[in-house]
C-alpha cells in the first residue's frame, strides 16, 4: 500500500531499493538494528550514477522516505482443509530512518544514514529467505514492469523450479496493471525484453494463464538457492 504523500513507488525507488539490499546482504551475519548504509555516494555508485548531483541525492533521500511508508501486507489462506482459514500480516520494510551530516572541521561534511529494518525482513535476511539478484543484470532492464517480473521470477528459478504458471489476473494485481488492452500491450513489451536478454527462455499464453520457461541457469543464478542463513 503506497502512501498518500509520496506516491506509487517508480522504477528508481525499486533500485534504490535493490541497492540497500545489496549492501545489507554484504554485511557480517546476524545483522543488527540500525544498519549504516553510509553515504549516498554507496547507492549511487550501485545504481550506475556516474556523476551525482545535488538532486540525485535527494532523489535516493525521497526514495528511501518513500520505502519507508509502504505498507506490505501478506496473506495466507489454507486452501487443502476447504475452510476459510487465513493469517493476515501487515508489516513495513524500515521501521525507521536517520539521516546525518556532521562538519567536524567546519568545512567537510561527513554523511551517515541509518535504516532500522522491521522484524520482518530483518527475520528473512537473517535467515536465508532473499533471493540473490545480480545488480548489474538488474539494472540493464530498462522497463519497470520486465524488472518486477524479474525479481518474480527469480525467486521461483534459484528454487530449482525452470517453470511458473500464473494467471494473467495475478500478474495484473501483482504488476498493478489496468484491466485493458493497454496493460496486455506492456506485459508483451516487457516479456520481449525478459525474452531478448534470456532471463526467460519461453513465455506460453492459454486461457488467461502465462508460463515462463528457464531451460538453462543463467549466468545470474547461483547454485545456492537463497542467502546463506547466520551460523548458529
Amino acid at each position: 500500500t503506497n502512501s498518500e504523500k509520496y506516491g506509487v513507488c517508480s522504477s528508481f525507488d525499486d533500485a534504490v531499493f535493490m541497492a540497500i539490499n545489496k549492501i545489507v546482504l554484504g554485511m557480517p551475519s546476524p545483522l543488527k538494528n540500525p544498519v549504516d548504509i553510509g553515504s549516498f555516494d554507496n547507492i549511487t555508485k550501485l545504481i550506475k550514477i556516474e556523476k551525482p548531483t545535488t538532486e540525485d541525492y535527494r532523489a535516493i533521500r525521497t526514495s528511501i522516505k518513500k520505502l519507508a511508508s509502504l505498507l506490505i501486507t501478506s496473506l495466507y489462506t489454507n486452501k487443502k482443509t476447504g475452510s476459510k482459514d487465513h493469517i493476515e500480516s501487515n508489516f513495513r520494510i524500515f521501521d525507521k530512518v536517520v539521516f546525518k551530516a556532521e562538519v567536524p572541521d567546519g568545512k567537510n561534511s561527513i554523511y551517515s544514514n541509518y535504516v532500522w529494518l522491521s522484524d520482518t525482513y530483518l527475520k528473512c535476511i537473517n535467515n536465508g529467505y532473499l533471493p540473490h539478484v545480480d545488480l548489474d543484470e538488474y539494472l540493464s532492464i530498462e522497463e519497470g514492469i520486465a524488472r518486477a517480473l524479474y525479481k518474480l521470477l527469480l525467486i521461483h528459478f534459484q528454487s530449482g523450479n525452470n517453470i511458473y504458471k500464473t494467471s494473467y489476473m495475478k500478474l495484473q494485481e501483482y504488476l498493478g496493471l489496468a484491466s485493458n488492452d493497454a496493460a496486455r500491450i506492456q506485459l508483451t513489451k516487457a516479456h520481449a525484453e525478459l525474452k531478448k536478454k534470456r532471463i526467460v527462455d519461453d513465455i506460453l499464453w492459454e486461457n488467461g494463464a502465462v508460463t515462463y520457461v528457464k531451460t538453462k541457469k543463467s549466468h545470474s543464478i547461483t547454485e545456492e538457492p537463497c542467502q546463506k542463513a547466520a551460523a548458529g
